[in-house]
């Protein structure tokens, strides 16, 4: 119910368009909340809630197109969900749309009236796509956003454009220019015979009523149909798919069962124009029957319709989607009722006309709007990018330093050595037993330095006080800090709490909620959730209060390794004072599945992924926002009981690594891959048992209890590189720009793991 200082500001009919309905309803805004309530489902009580959230998360508003009218708002929250609101009338969006800004959401980062081609424009997108800031994947994704493609709607699906013509050599020659496609052409013309035949339909072509103008494609490159079509084993496309059909499957040899086969049909005809869809670039599951349907067989060869058929350069369906990741964007030119402006809807009086002008939208696509009028810039080099960006820097120091080169780039030249530091973050210091913290002015440049004594000063050194727990095993999954380095989160205490700390060393409150002792703990990449393990075998999400930016365990794994014999950690500290006491964490949800002390926790609210590991050997996956539970992944071993997960990591894109080890402390040693789905994708027997883990992109860091630094790639556990630093490692971190790897060791010290450089920048000392 509605609080008495909540007052309702504006409410609005409009329709929810989601991916397997659209549903009608009424949507409420309030000075504290929005709501939308579903007309279809009322009772005696009222109208059902479908959605309700408070305004504090809203953190995007998007005008939309709908049926080619622009009538509709896209909303996205800042846990990444997102809600697609149609309105029978533009000037009713308007009215919704002012009445959001008016309330002033705290959060909401994006809400100009600019058209899709200014906010291209704004973005500087574009630029950064030529300065190889950001990749071809995330380009051509955040473009289909700016569009208006959106995952709520079939009809406006983000699309991808096919990139390679060789669907049947037996290996892929990335090196050879004519294993892709020409992207300066439509797909329909890629055949030159196909060309004249099109040109001549498009001349010959003449409506007898005037209506229908011109065109030459008849059909789209992106639909409904053509997105089920693509993702037909996959839920809830399945159900779509059925839907669609009639109540059954199409014809075998109608549906999506051979790559090869799909591309060489659209190749030989004109007829087909059909692009990609995301899904080919990382969701490798939509190639794989999963759900074991019954596709029929196909008229002539008898073949059972299965998995699809990939092509013989492709070993599996997750080499594929690895391999096809260079992509380009095209205009291409269709059918007038898919471009925007090309029918006035509100203009059509006849109902019957209207309903089938809609149908005909829906069915056959639309085309996004056109983001660029000129021609689109060439991307740089690597080598010109690198260029460019030490040049910038050069001339903003005025020294003789150059930008470190990222570590995965040149893995043949790693060598460890210390670094300058930057202005923007902070110094660390190891030397025995103590971490040392100092926040350096950035009024001017700081540089790493072997001795300091001001800041060995007593007057400095913090010590985390604390009776631990007999028997636990310390390691970084117990400490989290916050972004600004003000609050410290510390698990493993005697009595079961998380306490919440200044950096100072006062403790400002303790979260007790489980049975047994915590630990692990971890935050997600906003600092939104907090997720906790324990010796109970259960999980629990927080929900952190007042703390809008959080940060990964840099700052934790650094205090891991100080004085672990003497089961103290300490650090020295120059902090400035008034910091602030409101914050604290409030329990939303208790995850069960194990049967055995939690070991790793790993929380990504992007995904909606709460991951957890555990000695009974198996990683269970929640979700979140709801924290329901979706599946238990347990490591392929011959007698899986035997083995332990001690830790866990989880890429961007939804990638799992398991670290499996067989519960006698001797003996085998395993690396997995899974998808977000549950898929085994990689396998890789290690020699020795592993400190710590992490994912950074496309590729993983490992250290071992040997003092071996492993950097191998994510997709196949292929080992590009190796360093022995001679001692147990404990921790491992990569930078954000990816320039050093840094590893710290059971003995206390800090190893830090760049590009070896001919001649050596100011600043920079060797171990």
């Amino acid at each position: 119910e509605q609080s008495t200082k909540e007052k309702t500001v504006v409410t609005a009919d409009c329709h929810l368009v989601t991916l397997m309905d659209v549903v009608l309803g009424k949507l409420e805004i309030t000075t504290t909340h929005v709501y939308f309530y579903d007309k279809t489902s009322s009772n005696d009580e009222g109208d059902r809630i479908y959605f309700k959230w408070s305004l504090s998360q809203l953190r995007e508003v998007h005008f939309r197109r709908y049926n080619l009218r622009k009538s509709a708002l896209e909303l996205f929250l800042i846990d990444q969900t997102n809600f697609f609101l149609n309105f029978e009338h533009p000037n009713i969006r308007h009215v919704v749309y002012k009445a959001l800004l008016s309330l002033r959401p705290p959060n909401l980062l994006y809400y100009g009236t600019r058209t899709p081609q200014e906010l291209l424009k704004a973005s500087g997108l574009t630029q950064k796509w030529v300065q190889r800031e950001v990749s071809n994947f995330d380009y051509l994704m955040q473009l289909n956003t700016i569009a208006g493609r959106t995952y709520n709607d079939l009809s406006q699906y983000p699309v991808f454009p096919w990139i390679l013509v060789d669907y049947t050599s037996e290996k892929l020659d990335l090196e050879n220019p004519a294993v892709f496609r020409d992207l300066s052409k439509p797909i329909g013309i890629l055949n030159e015979k196909n060309e004249k035949a099109i040109r001549d339909k498009y001349d010959q072509f003449e409506d007898p009523l005037g209506v229908i103008k011109k065109f030459h494609y008849g059909s789209h490159y992106s639909n409904a149909a053509t997105v089920l079509f693509y993702m037909l084993r996959m839920e809830p496309f399945s159900t779509l798919h059925i839907q669609l059909q009639a109540g059954r499957f199409d014809l075998a040899d109608r549906q999506f069962h051979s790559l090869p086969a799909t591309f060489q049909a659209m190749y030989e005809t004109s007829n087909d124009v059909k692009e990609l869809i995301p899904e080919f670039f990382y969701l490798s599951e939509h190639l794989v029957n999963s759900n074991n349907f019954d596709l029929g067989k196909l008229q002539f060869s008898k073949e059972t319709v299965n998995d699809v058929l990939l092509p013989k350069w492709a070993k599996s369906a997750t080499d594929f989607t690895f391999q096809v990741y260079w992509v380009e964007i095209n205009r291409l030119v269709f059918y007038y009722c898919a471009y925007e402006g090309a029918v006035d809807l509100n203009a059509i009086q006849d109902p019957i006309h209207r309903k089938a002008v809609e149908g005909m939208i829906n069915n056959f696509g639309q085309t996004p709007t056109q983001l660029l009028h000129d021609p689109h810039p060439h991307r740089m080099s690597r080598e010109e990018a690198q260029k460019k960006v030490a040049g910038r820097i050069m001339s903003t120091l005025n020294v003789g330093d150059i930008r470190a080169p990222n570590v995965f780039e040149h893995p043949e030249q790693l060598k460890t050595f210390f670094v300058e530091v930057s202005p923007t973050i902070m110094l660390f210091y190891i030397n025995e037993g103590l971490f040392i913290y100092h926040r350096t002015s950035t009024k001017k440049r700081p540089v790493c330095r072997k001795k300091s004594k001001s800041l060995f000063s007593s007057r400095l050194q913090k010590t985390v006080k604390g009776l631990w727990s007999p028997g636990l095993h310390l390691s970084a999954n117990l400490f989290l800090v916050t972004h600004d380095a003000k609050f410290l989160f510390v698990g493993g205490y005697w009595d079961n709490s998380i306490r919440i700390m200044t950096m100072k060393g006062r403790t400002i409150t303790c979260l007790v909620r489980h049975l047994d002792v915590v630990t692990c703990l971890d935050l997600d990449h906003g600092g939104t959730y907090m997720m906790s393990g324990s010796f109970d075998t259960t999980c629990i999400i927080w929900k952190v209060r007042h703390m809008k930016y959080m940060t990964t365990k840099l700052f934790s794994f650094l205090l891991f390794n100080c004085n672990i014999e003497k089961r103290r950690f300490h650090y020295i500290i120059n902090q400035p004072n008034g910091a602030s006491n409101n914050i604290g964490a409030q329990p939303l949800h208790i995850l069960y599945g194990h049967e055995d002390v939690v070991t790793c926790v790993i929380i990504n609210s992007e995904l909606d992924v709460a991951l957890s590991s555990s000695k009974d050997g198996t990683c269970v996956v929640h979700t979140v926002r709801k924290g329901h539970y979706v599946r238990t992944i347990r490591p392929l071993a011959n007698n899986p009981h035997h083995y332990t997960v001690p830790s866990i990591a989880l890429s961007e894109e939804g990638k799992i690594v398991l670290y499996a080890r067989i519960k006698k402390d001797c003996g085998e040693h395993f690396l997995h891959l899974y998808s977000i789905n549950g898929r085994h994708i990689a396998l890789d027997c290690l020699e020795s048992r592993l400190g710590h883990m992490t994912v950074c992109g496309e590729h993983l860091v490992t250290g071992d209890v040997h003092g071996s630094l492993v950097v191998r790639e994510l997709f196949s556990f292929c080992e590009i590189s190796r360093l022995s630093l001679y001692r147990p490692i404990a921790c491992v971190y990569v930078t954000k720009a990816k320039t050093h790897i840094l590893a710290c060791l059971r003995d206390g010290k800090l190893i830090i793991v760049g590009v070896d450089k001919p001649a050596k920048p100011r600043g920079l000392f060797n171990t």
